[in-house]
């Protein structure tokens, strides 16, 4: 039988310490009539590891006629997963270079846009992966 060399709450831990957060969860109104149970405020254990960068946009509009919004992109480069590094080497830190491009493939990729006055606005690019993911992954693959 394989020794467990660590549990589920134990792994949470080491993230909500790497972290350095636990997420709000801010109170829902108890509603009868809609059948809402309704919770106090809480902070909750971290869920996920997100990045985001921008990628571009529109800027110089302005409420004058003459105004001329101008599209650009930006050179910003993908940031690293510091915090996943720093988790994986607190929990597995012998993990192979191919298994870690296993677990990248977890990663999720999307996009947002923030909006401003004026139609102008910024891309942002964004990647997240689960916490429940990665646990999956050093469980499936024996690190934990």
């Amino acid at each position: 039988m394989k020794e467990i060399l660590m549990n589920r709450r134990e792994f949470q831990d080491v993230v909500d310490y790497i972290m350095g957060k636990t997420e709000y969860v801010p109170a829902v109104r108890k509603n009868a009539k809609f059948g809402i149970e309704g919770k106090d405020p809480h902070y909750s254990h971290c869920s996920n590891i997100s990045a985001m960068w921008e990628t571009g946009g529109v800027r110089d509009g302005s409420c004058w006629a003459d105004s001329n919004p101008v599209e650009y992109s930006t050179s910003e480069l993908e940031p690293d997963f510091d915090h996943l590094d720093q988790i994986l080497s607190k929990v597995a830190n012998n993990i192979t270079f191919l298994d870690y491009k296993v677990l990248m493939k977890s990663v999720k990729y999307g996009s947002h846009t923030e909006n401003e006055y004026y139609g102008n606005y910024i891309y942002y690019a964004t990647k997240t992966i689960t916490i429940d993911d990665i646990w999956d992954f050093l469980v499936s693959y024996s690190y934990v």
